[in-house]
């Protein structure tokens, strides 16, 4: 009886140490917080050169680029699954996190691969940043342009209208970022800048 026990306490014990590891990783978890970007995060945030090149940003809507040349390119592609005669599409999905590669006046540009530059303009009256080129080309809802030597037509995801439910609406991605990362590298950088001192 009394092995039976201690066995059983290690088993209990054992039980314990699992269910504590897995409870402190879920606190650590992390949660990414998604906020558009906008020409007034510049001064809410007081970001500087360094804090725009530590930001994580993240493409809000996917982007479809249908081969078009295929049969039926210029027909606009919704938010369902792409049929079998759909080959060759290039695919950006929502939330794919973007690197950080330049930035002017009034435009921000992100590296998605090795060969995707999109850019994002502030859009009317100023606010959000909007995706306007990829890879130096004009993109919208069904233009054709360039990418690795071959023509594409762009679709976005598309939702339907609420008052005719037959009428879609082309879901223009904006830019997002992680605020919750951002917020604390900067406690992190004020925490080390006070010991230094």
């Amino acid at each position: 009886r009394v092995l039976f026990r201690s066995r059983g306490i290690k088993v209990i014990s054992r039980f314990s140490v699992i269910i504590s590891m897995i409870l402190i990783l879920s606190g650590c978890t992390y949660n990414v917080v998604y906020e558009k970007f906008t020409p007034h995060t510049f001064v809410e945030y007081n970001l500087t050169d360094q804090d725009i090149e530590d930001i994580q940003f993240y493409l809000e809507a996917p982007i479809t680029l249908r081969d078009a040349n295929l049969p039926k390119a210029n027909k606009s592609i919704s938010s369902g699954n792409p049929s079998k005669e759909m080959k060759d599409i290039v695919i950006i999905s929502e939330k794919t996190k973007g690197i950080f590669s330049d930035i002017g006046k009034d435009w921000i540009e992100l590296s998605f691969n090795d060969d995707i530059i999109l850019r994002f303009v502030p859009s009317d009256p100023k606010e959000w940043y909007r995706l306007t080129h990829l890879n130096g080309q004009e993109i919208s809802e069904g233009k054709i342009i360039m990418y690795n030597d071959r023509r594409y037509i762009v679709a976005f995801r598309h939702f339907p209208s609420k008052l005719d439910e037959e009428k879609y609406f082309s879901e223009i991605p904006y830019l997002y970022f992680d605020l919750e990362r951002f917020l604390k590298i900067k406690r992190e950088s004020k925490t080390i800048s006070g010991k230094k001192l």
